[in-house]
C-alpha cells in the first residue's frame, strides 16, 4: 500500500515515529503498570516500534531508523549546547554554596568511576563468554554496555560505529545493533529497577522527606488544562520570522555546516571522524555560541525553547534507536547481553549504595540521581530524584546543576581514550580502566566525606553556641 522507496518515504518513515509516539502518550495515561513505573511514552512507542519493525509489520530497512537516530542525537548534543547561549542569572548559583558545589562534584566523579567499573565488570564477564561457547562475543562488545548504560544511546551509537571504522569495517560488525541495546536495556533498567528502590527508601525512612501526595500528572504524563507552564519566551518578531523557525534555522544550519565539514575530511564517512559526528557539532555549536556572545546577539536564542527542542530530539531517536534493533543479533548473543546487563546492574546499585551512604543526611536522593544517571541520562536520573523530592526542597536537585558542568570534565577524562580501544584492543582497554576506577572511586569517597562534614561541623557549633547561652 505504501511505498517506502518512493519520495514520500521520508514523510512516512516521519509518520510512523509520530504515531508510534502518540500511541505512548495514550497507553502511558491509560495503563496502570506505565503510569505506575512513569515509563516514558518514547520508551513506550520504542518497545511497540521494536516489536513491529520485527514482526515485519513495517516494511522499512532497520538501518534507516539507525540513521535517524545518528542525526537526532547529534542535534540534540547541539541544542544543548545551544541552550546555554543566553547567560541566565542564577543567584543561588553565583553565591557558590559550598556544600552545593562538592555534592555536584561527588555526583560527577561517582557518574565517572561507575563508567570505569561497568567496562571493566562487562570486559571480564565478556571474556569469560568468549573462552566458552560464544567465540564471536568480542570482550569489547560487553564493553559497550558502560556506554549504553552510563551515557546513553549517542555514546553507545558513536563509539560502535568509531570502533567498525577504526578496524576498517571488517570487525565488531554487530556493534551498533549491541550498543543501541544496552542502551534501551539501560533505560528500562533505570525506570522497573529505580522506581521500586525509591519507594523502597520511603519504606525504611531512608529518604529525608516524607512520601508526598500521589501527583497524577506525574503518573499520567499529562498536565491538566489548569496547570499553565511557559514554554520559552519570543526572541524574534512574527512579522520577520516565527522564533521556533529561526532556533531551528539556526540548529540545522550549524548542523549543515559541520557536517560539510566532515565530510570534506572524510568523504566516504568511513573513518572514526564521521562517527564522532557530536563532538565536533558541539566544538562548532559553542564557536557560533562564542560569536553570537561577542555580538551581544545573545538574546536571540532562547534557552526554554531549545531545551524543548533537545528533549524532542531525546524522544524521537529513542523511538529510532530501539527499532533499530535486530533481533538475530540479540538473538545470537541473547545470554551474555542478558548477563552482562544484570550484572551491571547489580554491582551499579551496590557499589553506589556503598559509597553514597557515606554523603550525609541526602544519600538516598543522591542515589536516585546517580543510578538513574548511570543506567539511563541526565532525564531519568532527575526522574527519580523528583520521586523522593518533587517540590526541588533538597539540595540535590541543585547540586545536579554542578554535576551538568563537572561531569564535562570527568567525561573528557573517562573517554577521551575509547575511540581508540579498537585499535588496541580489549586488554589494553580493560587495564586503563581498572586505574581508571581506582583513582575516580578513591576521590569520589574523599569528596564524599567531605560533603557531611560541613553538616557536623555546623551542630557541633550551634551545641557549643546552645551551651555557652545556657552557663
Amino acid at each position: 500500500m505504501f511505498d517506502f522507496n518512493s519520495t514520500t518515504a521520508p514523510f512516512l518513515i516521519t509518520g510512523i515515529m509520530a504515531a508510534l509516539l502518540l500511541l505512548g502518550v495514550i497507553l502511558r495515561k491509560t495503563i496502570p503498570f506505565f503510569r505506575k513505573f512513569l515509563m516514558p511514552a518514547s520508551i513506550i512507542a520504542g518497545i511497540i516500534g521494536f516489536i513491529l519493525i520485527n514482526a515485519g509489520c513495517i516494511p522499512v530497512e532497520q538501518s534507516v531508523f539507525e540513521t535517524v537516530s545518528f542525526h537526532l542525537l547529534n542535534l540534540s548534543f547541539l541544542s544543548i549546547t545551544l541552550a546555554t547561549t543566553k547567560r541566565v542569572v542564577n543567584r543561588e548559583i553565583e553565591q557558590k554554596n559550598e556544600k552545593t558545589v562538592r555534592g555536584g562534584l561527588w555526583l560527577a566523579l561517582m557518574w565517572g568511576a561507575l563508567i570505569s567499573v561497568q567496562i571493566v565488570v562487562s570486559g571480564l564477564i565478556s571474556v569469560v563468554f568468549q573462552k566458552t561457547a560464544w567465540s564471536d562475543f568480542d570482550p569489547l562488545y560487553g564493553m559497550l554496555s558502560a556506554h549504553g548504560f552510563a551515557q546513553g544511546p549517542v555514546q553507545a551509537l558513536a563509539m560502535a560505529k568509531t570502533w567498525i571504522n577504526s578496524t576498517g569495517g571488517t570487525e565488531l560488525l554487530d556493534a551498533t545493533q549491541i550498543g543501541l541495546f544496552f542502551a534501551m536495556a539501560g533505560y528500562l533498567s533505570a525506570i522497573l529497577i529505580g522506581i521500586p528502590i525509591c519507594n523502597l527508601f520511603f519504606k525504611k525512612n531512608f529518604a529525608a522527606l516524607p512520601k508526598s501526595e500521589s501527583d497524577t500528572e506525574l503518573e499520567d504524563g499529562i498536565y491538566k488544562r489548569e496547570t499553565e507552564l511557559v514554554l520559552g519566551h519570543q526572541t524574534m518578531h512574527r512579522a520577520s520570522i516565527d522564533t521556533l523557525t529561526f532556533q531551528w534555522a539556526l540548529m540545522l544550519g550549524i548542523y549543515f555546516l559541520t557536517y560539510i565539514l566532515v565530510s570534506i575530511f572524510d568523504p566516504r564517512h568511513e573513518t572514526m571522524l564521521y562517527s564522532m559526528m557530536f563532538a565536533w557539532v558541539v566544538l562548532i555549536a559553542n564557536l557560533v555560541v562564542a560569536i553570537l556572545r561577542k555580538l551581544k546577539v545573545d538574546h536571540l536564542v532562547d534557552p526554554g525553547v531549545q531545551n524543548s527542542i533537545t528533549n524532542f530530539c531525546t524522544d524521537a531517536a529513542l523511538v529510532a534507536c530501539m527499532m533499530s534493533v535486530t533481533v538475530g543479533v540479540i538473538v545470537k548473543y541473547l545470554i551474555p547481553l542478558i548477563t552482562v546487563s544484570v550484572i551491571v546492574v547489580v554491582v551499579t546499585i551496590a557499589l553506589t549504595w556503598l559509597l553514597v551512604k557515606r554523603t550525609g543526611k541526602y544519600a538516598a536522593e543522591r542515589f536516585a540521581a546517580v543510578y538513574g544517571i548511570a543506567t539511563g541520562t541526565a532525564i531519568t536520573g532527575l526522574l527519580l530524584l523528583r520521586i523522593l523530592d518533587p517540590q526541588g526542597e533538597t539540595p540535590v536537585t541543585k547540586e545536579i546543576v554542578w554535576w551538568n558542568v563537572f561531569q564535562m570534565f570527568v567525561a573528557l577524562v573517562v573517554g577521551a581514550l575509547a575511540p581508540f580501544a579498537a585499535i588496541w584492543g580489549w586488554s589494553i582497554w580493560l587495564a586503563i580502566n581498572v586505574g581508571l576506577s581506582v583513582v575516580l572511586l578513591v576521590i569520589t569517597v574523599l569528596v564524599g566525606r567531605n560533603i557531611a562534614k560541613p553538616a557536623m561541623q555546623k551542630k557541633s557549633k550551634e551545641a557549643k553556641t546552645v551551651t555557652k547561652q545556657e552557663a
